[in-house]
């Protein structure tokens, strides 16, 4: 048996396990017994409902459909096992439920994915509800997938993520007491309207499938379908396929393939999502992208409509429509055109679908802002220039000395940011590559502005970086680092007389002993102290020689490798897997000390 990549007991067991999970957490809502137990409904709905509403498909998109079962949504959801259509014999049961659960029954709304399973069993269902239990049913079939060029096969396009849209426009009119041709014309209305887009930078696992997912090596695939499907195209990941200009690309591609109010979908029929156009969008996350990437994927879909001068009216964000653990996500656009009042009305409409999150509301001007406060600027008396000069032993060459070992510092790490990476996944959380260098980064960008002074000595120099790493850099290094630099700082401006080697010296060594202090690791804890010590021991001892204080330093990082961590992340790591890894931080303080060996 190959070991597991998915939490769960049994391939075959999967979905049932995963639907009575979900009715645990959900004691309002029903189930009915094998071979119907994939079966989700609300019992006993409210008196003006009269119209139940029907949706289903195959399992690993959820929420969808399970979770809009609830009062100003769906009545039933009807789970297909993985990626795969539900039986007729299943929708039917369904149907039949809804019949009972439904005195004032005016008929049966069915919203159905364009998929050929979907339409054959639903379709299917439907006549022999007509047929056999006189209940008038009507389908709304949703084909929202701008991957799928027009003309291509007999099928159409593919239902995805706009179907929650046409969801809530059903429940909000069935709710409120509609009849069976009015929640129907509402589902219409919104399902020809919607046009959606998806972008993956894998496949999806699907769960005792085996194999693993598909990662697609460094490829970014616009167009993937929701079960994995081949999409419109396929490009490399490289280093200038940022996410703007993928969701910019997302965008385009989904404005320009338009729009079908006749719901024919035929080419002449199409209108473009153009400049003027008001729009709701939703951001859909196909299951594995990171709440944190969500952020970033969100502000650059709502820039990429702005700069075609389209108008979003309302954004929607989160999980709605899964693929798995697909690192992907999809952009839904539903145009408001003549029917926009209507159509918001709809959405407003209340739903206990939990899953069902609040929009953001951007108005008529469809533009948001970034809410920024005013910040204000405390007079920092220690900068104040209060007559008193530096006198160091380097005179006017101190300047050029200090912008030297900055360039020197910055490129150094900036060097070793991947490999600093590589051993901070290992032994830590994988951020000490990037921390340095938004450090370095941060510093570099000071001097040249002019905020970080190399004129006025090392003291006032030491200050201001000081002020800098511990505003931008983060982390614990960051932390530690900026209380390293002021406490030296300190030192050095209280400092009568002239400035030389053994003064920095000891500052530095000051400093050091500070920031121990406030980490409370020591020697000997796999830290980037093991690399720092050593050199403060030569220091103290009065060593001036570059060599010899990179070799010590270098001697110490080497020595991380076996050391057991005591301090640090790599604390919370099995010993076995850090063994032989060196400490990060520890590993850049080796690569500084060695650059400015080189330099000297």
């Amino acid at each position: 048996m190959s070991p597991p990549n998915s939490f769960i007991n049994a391939p075959n067991e999967c979905v049932t396990d995963s639907i009575n999970g979900f009715l645990l957490l959900n004691p309002n809502l029903s189930t009915l017994p094998p071979p119907y137990n994939h079966i989700i409904y609300l019992p006993s709905p409210s008196s003006p409902l009269r119209v139940p509403i029907i949706s289903g498909g195959g399992s690993g998109h959820e929420p969808s459909h399970l979770s809009w079962v609830s009062p100003g949504m769906l009545t039933s959801s009807v789970c297909g096992g993985t990626f795969a259509s539900p039986s007729v014999n299943e929708i039917l049961q369904s149907i039949k439920t809804s019949k009972q659960q439904t005195p004032n029954l005016d008929g049966v709304v069915m919203v159905v994915k364009n998929y050929t399973g979907d339409r054959v069993n639903f379709t299917a269902a439907s006549e022999i509800a007509r047929r056999d239990l006189g209940v008038i049913t009507e389908l709304v079939f949703v084909a929202d997938d701008a991957a799928v060029e027009l003309g291509r096969g007999k099928t159409g396009r593919r239902g995805v993520a706009g179907t929650v849209f046409v969801h809530k426009a059903c429940g909000a009119v069935a709710w409120s007491g509609g009849g069976v041709n009015d929640v129907a014309e509402a589902g219409r209305i919104v399902a020809n309207r919607i046009v959606s887009m998806g972008v993956s930078l894998t496949g999806c696992e699907v769960p005792g499938g085996g194999g693993g997912r598909d990662d697609m090596e460094g490829e970014v695939m616009f167009g993937m379908g929701i079960h994995g499907e081949t999409g419109k195209e396929t490009c490399k990941f490289d280093g200038d396929m940022t996410c703007g200009k993928i969701m910019r690309r997302v965008v385009k591609d989904l404005c320009e393939f338009g729009w079908d109010p006749e719901g024919r979908g035929e080419e002449v029929h199409m209108r473009e999502v153009k400049e003027g156009d008001e729009v709701v969008v939703l951001v859909n996350n196909l299951g594995g992208t990171s709440v944190f990437e969500m952020g970033i994927v969100v502000k650059d879909t709502l820039e990429a409509f702005a700069e075609r001068g389209v108008k979003v009216r309302r954004v929607y964000q989160g999980s709605y429509m899964t693929s798995f653990d697909m690192k992907g996500v999809s952009v839904t656009a539903l145009v408001l055109d003549e029917e926009g009042d209507r159509i918001m009305g709809w959405l407003d409409e209340p739903t206990e679908a939990e899953e069902w999150k609040k929009g953001t509301d951007f108005g008529k001007e469809g533009k948001g802002n970034v809410r920024v406060g005013t910040v204000e600027e405390e007079k920092e008396e220690s900068k104040k220039d209060d007559g008193k000069v530096e006198v160091n032993k380097w005179g006017d060459a101190s300047q050029s000395i200090i912008e030297g070992f900055v360039s020197v510092l910055s490129a150094k790490i900036r060097s070793m940011e991947d490999e600093l990476t590589a051993y901070d996944k290992i032994v830590g959380d994988g951020d000490c590559g990037i921390t340095m260098v938004r450090g370095v980064d941060a510093l570099t960008k000071g001097v040249e502005e002019g905020t970080v002074e190399t004129k006025k000595g090392i003291g006032r120099f030491v200050g201001d970086a000081a002020d800098v790493i511990g505003a931008t850099m983060g982390g614990t290094s960051g932390g530690l680092l900026h209380i390293l630099m002021l406490s030296m700082s300190t030192a050095i401006t209280g400092t009568d007389g002239e400035i030389g080697w053994s003064e920095v010296a000891s500052a530095f060594i000051t400093g050091v002993a500070r920031m121990d202090e406030a980490g409370g690791a020591g020697r000997n804890a796999r830290t980037m102290l093991d690399a720092i010590y050593p050199v403060c021991d030569l220091l103290a001892d009065g060593c001036t020689s570059w060599p010899e204080l990179a070799g010590a330093a270098g001697e110490g990082a080497e020595g991380t490798r076996e050391m057991k961590a005591l301090a640090g992340r790599s604390n919370y790591v099995d010993e076995e897997k850090v063994k032989g890894t060196p400490d990060p931080g520890a590993w850049a303080v080796k690569g500084v000390m060695e650059a400015l060996r080189d330099w000297e």
